[in-house]
């Protein structure tokens, strides 16, 4: 159990990390305005506690100060974008933002940047609690316990959700959230309405529970086979046996969702990040060569020929573009950042903005482009997007360096976890929209922020006062 001297702030930052995709991965409006107000509420709160001296500034708060700063720009555009502006600024910042406004209100004097406030108002919310997430995580996460705590909720909640996901698919059930499934049925989707967004969300997991593996590891010599069996037993019976099998189960669930972009995504950061890990850390184990060799061979041959790794392949090799119009999109989704290439739509716009550039080959009505960097880059434009690249670049930069220099077999993993959820998260955003997910772009931030705290989380240390 949790010892007392925990804050309480930390419990509900970790009820809200297993909330998060319950309630379908939080995309309804009434799931994130209860996110939204979680994350504002407990932003306050502690912001009160450490200004009664009940809590401390942590050295990884301190250290992000930068990509804190470019996150309060960044949103600080965002207001900027649904601000009545004068329209002569606005005809030079977005001219064909002018136009649309100057054809329904030729009289107009000022006028936004976003075609439509409300939704840019409501992206705004959603980029502000995603935000102060990022900054509750670094701020609450003060120690080694409470880091490993984490990584355990993290673990906890992927397992709930591929053990359901698994479940609904072997009984029959098929129900999300309390919803009958309408569409992928037959795949494993968890709580969430898409197998893809249920793929992505696992991914991070899996690299959670990756690295807390990998924190468990130790390269201690046996020299009698009764110490090697008796050290085997203890392996299978003791947490590191059940953070394997929690590993073996959550990937069954990631295989059965039947993504392909999520299954290639995870293997692939894994080989990445795995061979990064084991050129640079200077700390790295024998064991951890073996892990990752036998996370490929157990999860991908055994793993995979039972839950149908093969149908992942076989769906991979009949995609054509008969059947996925991703292309097209992606090329008229081009033509709209065309039209908006410093300023963009407006945060939220893509779905009211993408019809008037929808080609006639494109017979389904699309929402998002089904790939984040297009959509963020279209709806934020050049001044958004770059502000966004470098808190990207800066959070996985720290975690690369964590992995270089810390010695700590936990921080080592946490550094291996959040850099490689990171690497997953952005390849699967190439061809999905993973991140206008606001469960799974909470995990994004989290994971962004482990990158921060492995760097710099003392080696020894205590809570903060609470």
């Amino acid at each position: 159990m949790l010892k007392p001297n925990i804050p309480v702030h930390t419990y509900l930052f970790f009820a809200l990390v297993v909330w998060l995709p319950l309630p379908l991965g939080s995309n309804r409006a009434w799931a994130w305005s209860l996110m939204e107000a979680w994350v504002f509420i407990l932003f306050a709160c502690v912001l009160l506690a450490w200004y009664r001296n009940k809590l401390q500034i942590t050295p990884a708060l301190r250290a992000a100060k930068p990509i804190l700063l470019i996150l309060a720009v960044f949103n600080l555009w965002l207001i900027i974008q649904v601000i009545p502006l004068p329209i002569g600024w606005v005809q030079i910042l977005s001219p064909q933002a002018a136009a649309v406004y100057l054809s329904a209100f030729p009289q107009a004097e000022f006028i936004a940047l976003s075609l439509d406030v409300h939704s840019s108002a409501i992206s705004l919310l959603k980029s502000l609690a995603y935000m102060m997430f990022f900054w509750l995580a670094l701020m609450l996460i003060d120690n080694r316990r409470k880091l490993e705590w984490l990584a355990y909720v993290i673990l906890v909640g992927a397992l709930f959700q591929a053990s359901y996901g698994t479940y609904m698919v072997i009984g029959g059930g098929e129900f999300s959230f309390f919803l009958k499934k309408e569409d992928h049925l037959g795949l494993a989707t968890g709580t969430f309405l898409n197998r893809n967004h249920f793929a992505g969300y696992l991914e991070m997991s899996l690299a959670v529970g990756i690295g807390l593996f990998i924190s468990t590891l130790s390269d201690v010599q046996h020299h009698s086979w009764r110490a090697r069996i008796r050290s085997f037993l203890n392996a299978v019976l003791s947490r590191k046996g059940l953070i394997r099998l929690m590993l073996i189960i959550i990937c069954a669930g990631l295989i059965m969702s039947r993504s392909r972009m999520g299954n290639a995504a995870f293997f692939i950061s894994l080989l990445f990040v795995g061979v990064l890990f084991l050129l640079t850390a200077k700390h790295a184990t024998k064991s951890t060569s073996i892990l990752l060799l036998s996370l490929i061979v157990l999860d991908v041959v055994l793993v995979g020929s039972w839950v149908g790794v093969e149908r992942v392949v076989e769906r991979m090799e009949h995609t054509s573009t008969e059947t996925e119009t991703r292309v097209e999109v992606a090329r008229d989704t081009m033509l709209m950042i065309k039209d908006y290439p410093l300023t963009g739509v407006g945060g939220g716009n893509y779905f009211s903005s993408f019809p008037a550039y929808r080609g006639h080959d494109i017979q389904s009505y699309y929402n998002h482009t089904h790939n984040d960097y297009l959509e963020l880059l279209s709806e934020f434009g050049a001044v958004g997007m770059s502000l966004l690249v470098m808190v990207v670049l800066l959070s996985l930069f720290s975690g690369i360096r964590a992995i270089r220099r810390r010695s700590s077999p936990l921080l080592l993993g946490m550094a291996f976890a959040s850099v490689m959820g990171t690497v997953s998260i952005l390849i699967h955003s190439t061809v999905d929209f993973n991140l206008q997910i606001p469960s799974n772009a909470m995990m994004f931030m989290l994971m962004l922020a482990l990158d921060v705290i492995a760097l710099h989380m003392p080696n020894k240390g205590q809570s903060h006062r609470g």
